[in-house]
Protein backbone atom coordinates (compact mmCIF):
# COMPACT_ATOMS: atom_id res chain seq x y z
CA UNK A 1 0.00 0.00 0.00
CA UNK A 2 1.21 3.29 -0.85
CA UNK A 3 1.13 6.53 1.07
CA UNK A 4 -0.51 9.75 -0.87
CA UNK A 5 -0.21 13.29 0.23
CA UNK A 6 -3.09 14.96 0.27
CA UNK A 7 -6.37 13.73 -1.07
CA UNK A 8 -6.91 11.11 -3.46
CA UNK A 9 -6.97 11.73 -7.07
CA UNK A 10 -10.38 10.84 -9.08
CA UNK A 11 -8.97 10.03 -12.83
CA UNK A 12 -12.63 10.60 -14.45
CA UNK A 13 -12.53 14.31 -13.25
CA UNK A 14 -9.12 14.97 -13.51
CA UNK A 15 -9.53 13.56 -17.31
CA UNK A 16 -12.37 15.47 -17.65
CA UNK A 17 -11.04 18.61 -16.58
CA UNK A 18 -7.52 17.80 -18.31
CA UNK A 19 -10.21 17.54 -21.83
CA UNK A 20 -11.86 21.09 -21.03
CA UNK A 21 -8.48 22.76 -20.93
CA UNK A 22 -7.14 24.67 -24.14
CA UNK A 23 -4.17 22.73 -25.60
CA UNK A 24 -1.56 25.35 -24.59
CA UNK A 25 -2.93 25.12 -20.94
CA UNK A 26 -2.85 22.05 -20.52
CA UNK A 27 0.91 21.61 -21.42
CA UNK A 28 1.44 24.46 -18.73
CA UNK A 29 -0.45 22.77 -16.39
CA UNK A 30 0.77 19.53 -17.13
CA UNK A 31 4.69 20.65 -16.67
CA UNK A 32 3.65 22.57 -13.49
CA UNK A 33 1.61 19.11 -12.25
CA UNK A 34 4.97 17.32 -12.96
CA UNK A 35 7.52 19.32 -11.34
CA UNK A 36 5.33 19.33 -8.55
CA UNK A 37 5.09 15.94 -7.99
CA UNK A 38 8.72 15.16 -8.10
CA UNK A 39 9.71 18.36 -6.05
CA UNK A 40 7.70 16.57 -3.41
CA UNK A 41 9.01 13.24 -4.06
CA UNK A 42 12.57 14.85 -3.74
CA UNK A 43 11.64 16.56 -0.73
CA UNK A 44 10.14 13.19 0.55
CA UNK A 45 13.02 11.33 -0.12
CA UNK A 46 15.27 13.75 2.09
CA UNK A 47 13.26 13.76 5.21
CA UNK A 48 12.53 10.15 5.40
CA UNK A 49 13.90 8.50 8.26
CA UNK A 50 16.89 5.96 6.64
CA UNK A 51 15.52 3.33 9.07
CA UNK A 52 17.16 -0.44 9.41
CA UNK A 53 17.07 -1.25 5.68
CA UNK A 54 16.86 2.24 4.23
CA UNK A 55 13.80 1.39 2.13
CA UNK A 56 11.68 3.92 2.89
CA UNK A 57 14.22 6.41 1.89
CA UNK A 58 14.36 4.57 -1.86
CA UNK A 59 10.45 4.13 -1.86
CA UNK A 60 9.20 8.30 -3.08
CA UNK A 61 7.92 8.36 -6.06
CA UNK A 62 6.24 10.51 -8.73
CA UNK A 63 3.84 9.71 -11.09
CA UNK A 64 1.74 10.35 -13.52
CA UNK A 65 -2.38 9.65 -13.12
CA UNK A 66 -3.48 6.93 -15.73
CA UNK A 67 -6.07 8.46 -18.00
CA UNK A 68 -5.31 12.43 -16.76
CA UNK A 69 -3.68 13.17 -20.10
CA UNK A 70 -0.46 14.29 -18.25
CA UNK A 71 -2.69 17.06 -16.01
CA UNK A 72 -2.20 15.16 -12.87
CA UNK A 73 0.40 13.65 -11.13
CA UNK A 74 0.67 11.59 -7.59
CA UNK A 75 3.80 11.52 -4.75
CA UNK A 76 3.54 8.28 -2.88
CA UNK A 77 6.01 6.42 -0.77
CA UNK A 78 6.08 3.32 0.18
CA UNK A 79 6.46 -0.31 -1.27
CA UNK A 80 6.60 -3.65 -1.01
CA UNK A 81 9.67 -3.72 1.08
CA UNK A 82 8.66 -0.59 2.54
CA UNK A 83 4.81 -1.09 3.57
CA UNK A 84 5.18 0.52 6.70
CA UNK A 85 5.46 4.21 5.33
CA UNK A 86 2.04 5.03 5.97
CA UNK A 87 2.67 4.30 9.72
CA UNK A 88 5.99 5.96 10.07
CA UNK A 89 4.58 9.41 8.79
CA UNK A 90 1.40 9.36 11.12
CA UNK A 91 2.57 7.28 13.97
CA UNK A 92 0.36 4.88 16.02
CA UNK A 93 -1.80 5.02 19.18
CA UNK A 94 -0.92 3.28 22.03
CA UNK A 95 -2.85 0.67 23.62
CA UNK A 96 -3.61 -3.57 23.59
CA UNK A 97 -2.99 -5.19 20.78
CA UNK A 98 -3.57 -9.02 20.11
CA UNK A 99 -1.49 -11.11 17.75
CA UNK A 100 -3.09 -12.57 15.30
CA UNK A 101 -0.73 -15.59 13.67
CA UNK A 102 2.17 -17.43 14.70
CA UNK A 103 2.88 -19.34 17.86
CA UNK A 104 1.34 -16.80 19.91
CA UNK A 105 -1.62 -16.49 18.31
CA UNK A 106 -4.81 -14.80 20.34
CA UNK A 107 -2.79 -13.42 23.02
CA UNK A 108 -2.44 -9.95 23.65
CA UNK A 109 0.27 -6.68 24.66
CA UNK A 110 0.44 -3.58 26.03
CA UNK A 111 1.51 -1.20 23.17
CA UNK A 112 3.48 1.55 23.74
CA UNK A 113 2.80 3.41 20.21
CA UNK A 114 5.05 5.70 17.92
CA UNK A 115 5.97 9.29 17.33
CA UNK A 116 5.23 10.37 14.09
CA UNK A 117 8.00 11.62 11.75
CA UNK A 118 5.80 13.32 9.71
CA UNK A 119 8.49 13.28 5.66
CA UNK A 120 5.46 13.02 4.07
CA UNK A 121 2.45 14.70 4.83
CA UNK A 122 4.77 17.29 7.02
CA UNK A 123 6.77 18.14 3.70
CA UNK A 124 3.66 18.84 1.75
CA UNK A 125 2.21 21.06 4.19
CA UNK A 126 5.74 23.08 4.36
CA UNK A 127 5.64 23.08 0.46
CA UNK A 128 2.15 23.51 -0.45
CA UNK A 129 1.58 27.11 -0.82
CA UNK A 130 4.79 27.24 -3.19
CA UNK A 131 3.08 24.47 -5.55
CA UNK A 132 -0.33 26.01 -5.17
CA UNK A 133 1.60 29.29 -6.51
CA UNK A 134 3.21 27.52 -8.91
CA UNK A 135 -0.16 25.97 -10.12
CA UNK A 136 -1.85 29.28 -10.44
CA UNK A 137 1.18 30.83 -12.62
CA UNK A 138 0.64 27.71 -14.95
CA UNK A 139 -3.31 28.61 -15.61
CA UNK A 140 -2.41 32.12 -15.67
CA UNK A 141 0.26 31.74 -18.04
CA UNK A 142 -1.02 29.43 -20.55
CA UNK A 143 -4.27 31.15 -20.57
CA UNK A 144 -2.66 34.68 -21.88
CA UNK A 145 -0.78 32.59 -24.30
CA UNK A 146 -3.69 31.08 -25.64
Amino acid sequence: MNYVAGGRINPQKALAKARRLPAKVARRVAAAAEENAKSLARDIEIGAPIGATGELVRSPKAEEVRGSLGTAWRTTSGNAKAFYAHIVDGGTKAGRRIIRRGKRKGQSFNHPGTRAVGFHRARYALKRPEYRKRMRAAYRDGARDA
